[in-house]
């Protein structure tokens, strides 16, 4: 590598590289001998094949001026007919002139990061976050700051405490099951956020691609509708996704604020990319509109809650002397502990040599990594899979154990 033109990149991207995740499922991904559990997947048969086809084909035949530059801020028919879709899968209450269509959900946190960070601010963030989230602040040169958590999600007095000691920008949430806790944010909590936010002034960025996803279909009001109600809607940016959804190959996210901060996003957007493809949000409004998108989320939901299910019951009976775990009411991913200070960017390689790949928890933390955590994503592993997957982990301790104690 020419170190040279190396030195003459940014100096944010310099000290990051790709996802572990991606890494390994790029490794694996025409292995079929391989049981991933590392990356966030939808298995082929679980797209709505048939529904897709039509939807993509009626954006093909929608006008020709669909076929040249739209709104920075979206097509209104995609936008209106994404209002009844979040008001019920994601709990959110607004109208089109707050939403904004990003190309994909990571487009609308670069926004959301961009205007809200100056170099040197600092971002609170959860002990145990999502990868490209950290990354995407970083970049933006923020300092980040993260606060402890339990099973209830970010604990508020532990905010507090630092608030009380220094000034934070924002503070970025993934309010319901989480990447890579699978944690979900209670009622309570929400709210007290909210008051926090007013009171010490900063923006809550509110990530939220799992909603949909919760096994018993029970929607928690959204942080951006609570402050809403609550007369502090401008405190909150509500970033949400399709790819969890309908698909992911088409990009398409979602930012919700009220103004100020909306005309920024849009300022913003317009610089990054004038505005996502027209065809794709013709076809996400045609999807949304065709109401075959609740009978998409339903299987979703049956077809992970069973693979979780399927999950948790092989770990009790294979691996309960090794691991604990918080059970995921929802999404995608289950968050575990090795028992006996058991290093699991140790085991990795131990579990590749099984044919088994996770993503160690290590990999999520800003400082302080718990190095004893791993994450497994069951998105795209099928039930009848999960105990031969935990056989094989049974088989990469056994071995790590023999070397190491």
């Amino acid at each position: 590598m020419n170190q040279k033109i190396t030195n003459l990149i940014a100096k944010p991207l310099q000290g990051i590289s790709s996802s572990l995740a991606r890494q390994l499922v790029g490794n694996v991904r025409y292995n079929p001998d391989v049981i991933s559990m590392a990356g966030e997947v939808t298995t082929a048969e679980l797209y709505d094949v048939d529904g897709v086809h039509t939807a993509i084909q009626c954006s093909l035949d929608a006008p020709t001026k669909d076929f040249g530059y739209g709104l920075t801020e979206g097509l209104l028919g995609t936008r209106e007919a994404i209002l009844p879709f979040a008001k019920k899968h994601w709990g959110i209450d607004a109208s089109a002139n707050e939403v904004i269509i990003t190309s994909g959900a990571q487009q609308a946190l670069h926004i959301a990061s961009r205007i809200l960070t100056d170099p040197g601010d600092t971002i609170a963030i959860a002990d145990a976050a999502y990868l490209l989230a950290m990354q995407t602040f970083q970049i933006s040169h923020a300092r980040m700051l993260t606060i402890a958590c339990d099973e209830e999600g970010i604990i508020p007095d532990a905010l507090e405490q630092h608030l009380k000691q220094q000034r934070i920008k924002a503070l970025y949430v993934v309010s319901n099951n989480a990447n890579p806790t699978g944690i979900t944010l209670s009622l309570e909590r929400r709210r007290r956020l909210i008051v926090l936010a007013d009171l010490y002034d900063f923006i809550i960025i509110e990530d939220d691609p799992y909603c949909a996803l919760r096994f018993d279909g029970q929607v928690l009001p959204s942080i951006y509708t609570l402050a809403s109600q609550m007369g502090l809607g401008q405190r909150v940016l509500f970033l949400g996704s399709f790819s969890t959804t309908f698909i992911p190959s088409l990009r398409l996210g979602v930012l919700i604020a009220k103004d100020p901060l909306y005309q920024a996003a849009v300022i913003m957007k317009q610089y990054l990319d004038i505005n996502s493809s027209c065809l794709s949000q013709k076809a996400l409004e045609q999807y949304l509109n065709s109401g075959r998108i609740d009978a998409q989320i339903n299987r979703l939901r049956h077809t992970y809650h069973q693979r979780c299910f399927a999950l948790t019951k092989a770990i009790d009976e294979h691996l309960s002397e090794h691991l604990t775990y918080h059970p995921p009411d929802g999404g995608v991913f289950l968050w575990a502990r090795l028992k006996q200070s058991i290093n699991a960017l140790e085991l990795l390689p131990y579990a590749i040599k099984e044919k088994l790949i996770f993503i160690p928890g290590a990999t999520f933390y800003t400082n302080k990594p718990c190095f004893s955590t791993l994450r497994f994503c069951y998105s795209s592993v099928p039930a009848d899979q999960m105990e031969e997957a935990m056989l094989r982990l049974g088989r990469a301790l056994k071995q790590y154990m023999a070397d190491h104690f």
